[in-house]
Parts: structure tokens; sequence; C-alpha cells
């Protein structure tokens, strides 16, 4: 209505910006289509909360949904200040606990440990997953030196990486065709028999996801 042309970049970035503002969100796929919704139609009001309110419910979901973590890497993702993280640290009370290790504190919800998965567990993890890339200081606790072999010569992440029991331990990408989804793997080192079967079981499962057989090439480095 107002003569602005709605094309190439500025398309973009005037979608970018109705996303700052809150006015868009994403929506539901139309076919293999990508949409956008109003967001006061898909998201419901949330309450308004008082600042310190807000920082303790802040600090308390991060360290219940990535916990283990310290609040070295919660400053990384949110990019609050030490002193705001310590003063939602002390508001969030029980509802979050500490262990050291090493002289490093990690917070968690209380209870939180979990029954490990059957060993072993393969996943196939997205482009910046947060497994990889959502943590600074308990970066170490991941085999990033096997990271740091899949992705040598390359300026960034592969776009996805494979997991074994919480390590890393290769590379995939995905050529989805019209009744097949073929992931081409680039494993670290080789995988015996009960880790190539559990790699297949996760090639399986993104195909019942996309609707496809899942077909698995694997080299290795």
């Amino acid at each position: 209505r107002h003569g602005i042309t709605a094309a190439g970049f500025r398309l973009g970035y005037i979608l970018i910006h109705a996303e700052l503002e809150r006015m868009i969100c994403s929506g539901p796929l139309r076919g293999k289509q990508h949409t956008y919704a109003l967001l006061e139609e898909r998201v419901p009001r949330a309450a308004s909360l008082e600042r310190e309110a807000a920082l303790a419910e802040l600090v308390r979901r991060f360290f219940t949904s990535h916990g283990p973590a310290t609040a070295k890497d919660l400053a990384w993702w949110s990019s609050l200040t030490r002193v705001d993280i310590a003063t939602g640290l002390s508001l969030a009370g029980d509802a979050l606990e500490s262990t050291d290790v090493d002289g490093i504190t990690f917070w968690s919800a209380p209870g939180n440990a979990r029954t490990p998965a059957p060993s072993p567990s393969v996943r196939l993890l997205q482009a910046y997953d947060e497994y990889i890339v959502g943590y600074t200081q308990s970066r170490y606790l991941l085999d990033l030196g096997a990271l740091a072999a899949v992705a040598s010569g390359k300026a960034s992440l592969p776009n996805g990486v494979i997991v074994v029991d919480t390590q890393v331990a290769g590379r995939w990408k995905r050529t989805v065709r019209a009744d097949t989804v073929v992931l081409e793997t680039v494993l670290c080192r080789p995988f015996d028999a009960t880790e190539t079967a559990a790699l297949h079981a996760a090639a399986d499962k993104l195909g019942m996801f996309l609707g496809a057989r899942a077909v698995v090439s694997a080299s290795v480095l």
C-alpha cells in the first residue's frame, strides 16, 4: 500500500524486522513450504513479570532444560551479566541444585539425573544443535577433538553431527528423494556391529518422520 517493493533481500529484512517486533512467527508447513503466522494468533499471551522474577524464571528454565551447565554457559547463551545470573540463582532457591566437579559448579533441576539410554545409542543431530554449540565452559565434556577432525579444513561446524553415547563420532547429511532419504555419513572411526545397527535405527526414525525409506552410506576418515 505504501509502494515498498517487498522482494529479494528487502523482503527478508522486512520479515526479520516483523519477527523482532513480535508481529509474526513461524507458521505450519503448507505442503513443503514454510509459512508465517501472526504471533498473537499462534502464541498464548504470557504473564508480565517484574525484572527479578523474570531473572529467576529465565535462570530456572535454562538450567532445568540445559543442565547440568554452568553460570558461564548461561552467560554465553543469554548475554546476562554474572550479577544478573547470581541474582537469578539466589531467587530460584530450591528449584535448582548444584554439583561441584573439579572446582566447577554445575546447576540442574533437583533429581535431574536420568537413566542412561542403552549403549550404544546413536543420535543424528542437526546443524547448530545446542548440544554442540550451546555451551562454552562445559564443552570439554564432549570429545570435540573428533569433531575437529571431521570438520578439518572447514570454517564452520558440519551440517549434521553423529553422536554415539554422548561423544561426537562423525558427520552426516541427507538427500531427500521421491520415496527415499539417503544419509551420507563420514565416521571418525569404524563402527562395530552394534553401533552400525544403532546408526541404521536412527536413520530409520528419520525416514519414518519424513515418510520415506532411509538408505545409509558410510565412509571412514
